[in-house]
């Protein structure tokens, strides 16, 4: 049922609308789809396919969009003449919903449209703001004008997919997410650096998936020496991206959160000798009934294996660092003893795991990215460390391990962690209890 203010008559069981008849009506598709009037909102509708007519008439912006075109959208698949009389039923629907004083659309045999004289269409005012943005061009008068633009929701007709709405809402997100970046840069250069970050964010948050938005997110960032919060924001970009694309950001957007330098000025690194390479801790009793998974993981460490990523995953005390410690011996031959095993227990920021591989390696080094040290010293000979207990540092190093994978093509890492990397290419091995059988 719509939302709608209440007057009672003498009789109890009947519901009047009060409308005023000089109100304008709302149409809104910004952050979700409604009609709004005096207050009253409808949020809700018969079908989906009229609140589907509304969205294709609110894009439009109060232009005449024909029927035929309309029905195309609701029934892609159908032919023209079947869609006719259901548009008929769905538009009856749709002005029922909205009651007796509620016609707020034009129409004619052919065509129908949003009537602009008793309707304000939110992506139609925000559309006009951009224009007024793009046509100023005294820089406080163009912050005054977008900045408005913050406050608006960045989906278009949230929850509904379908392709035309998709289309036009990746378009929406783009121009917005530029025009608040452009306005941050702005206010970063009149000295507004809060107001600057608050609206780079805004702008990030519009269009996560566009790498040239957050790109101009973390190079404010990292400008006002807010390296913390970059590496944050970069480690969430690194989360949703796999979510969605199935792959993590690409080293573009590292790179400013990580900064490498040009070839020229290339830091001269040592190299890794045998005196460098330490024996692995012995463990601390003897593994018992794992052979299993020891052939099994042994196999992916192999240097000729595919697989350079092998979590061994499970809850603490299960014995996963016994476990890796077992494969690690078991593999150095393989690698001319070029495995490492480090402990990040200590370690809670993930910022610090590239200088705890170089203390390691048994490499110094001062001012440069660690990863591109790591990089220079094992890009050779193939390689394996071992990264023992990385649960706590998974949001922020998730993004550290696939540098080190696309920076160190011959390295491999074995992790022991409570909860799964999420890195394209892991191979995860959960590590269960030990039957007592």
């Amino acid at each position: 049922m719509p939302h709608l203010s209440e007057a009672r008559t003498n009789r109890p069981d009947s519901l009047v609308v009060v409308i005023n008849p000089n109100e304008r009506w709302s149409v809104r598709i910004l952050g979700g789809v409604s009609v709004e009037r005096a207050g009253q909102v409808i949020d809700r509708f018969p079908t989906r396919r009229s609140a589907l007519i509304l969205i294709r008439l609110a894009l439009a912006q109060g232009r005449a969009v024909s029927r035929d075109a309309i029905a195309a959208a609701l029934w892609p698949d159908q032919f023209s003449e079947t869609t006719k009389p259901r548009l008929r039923q769905e538009l009856a629907r749709l002005k029922k919903v909205l009651g007796e004083s509620g016609d707020i659309f034009e129409s004619d045999r052919l065509s129908l449209r949003l009537d602009t004289s008793k309707d304000d269409i939110d992506l139609k005012d925000a559309e006009q703001m951009l224009v007024r943005y793009a046509l100023e061009k005294r820089p406080e008068q163009k912050i005054n004008i977008a900045e408005p633009l913050a406050q608006y929701p960045e989906e278009i007709a949230p929850g509904y997919d379908e392709p035309w709405i998709l289309a036009v809402r990746k378009d929406w997100r783009t121009r917005t997410a530029h025009t608040l970046l452009e306005i941050a840069g702005v206010c970063e250069t009149r000295g507004e650096l809060e107001r600057a970050v608050q609206l780079a964010r805004k702008a990030a948050s519009n269009d996560l998936l566009n790498e040239d938005v957050q790109s101009g997110f973390l190079q404010i960032l990292v400008r006002l020496e807010r390296h913390e919060e970059a590496a944050q924001h970069l480690a969430e970009l690194d989360r949703v991206y796999f979510q969605q694309l199935g792959v993590g950001p690409s080293h573009r957007l590292a790179q400013w959160v990580w900064p490498r330098r040009p070839p020229e000025q290339a830091p001269i690194t040592g190299q890794i000798t045998a005196a460098k390479i330490k024996p692995l801790p012995a463990p601390l009793a003897e593994l018992f009934g794992r052979a299993c998974e020891v052939e099994s993981v042994a196999a992916m460490l192999d240097p000729s294996s595919d697989v350079r990523l092998i979590t061994l995953s499970g809850p603490g005390g299960i014995g996963k660092t016994q476990l890796s410690l077992t494969l690690g011996r078991q593999v150095a031959d393989a690698y001319r003893r070029r495995v490492w095993f480090i402990a990040l227990a200590e370690i809670e920021s993930p910022s610090r795991i590239g200088k705890v591989i170089l203390d390691a390696l048994g490499i110094g080094t001062i001012d440069e990215d660690p990863i591109d040290v790591i990089a220079s010293v094992l890009s050779k000979e193939p390689s394996l460390i071992i990264l023992d207990n990385f649960e706590q540092l998974v949001d922020g190093g998730a993004q550290i391990v696939r540098r080190l994978l696309e920076q160190c093509t011959k390295l491999k890492l074995l992790v022991t962690t409570r909860r799964r990397l999420n890195v394209q290419g892991e191979r995860e091995f959960p590590v269960g209890a030990l039957s007592l059988i």
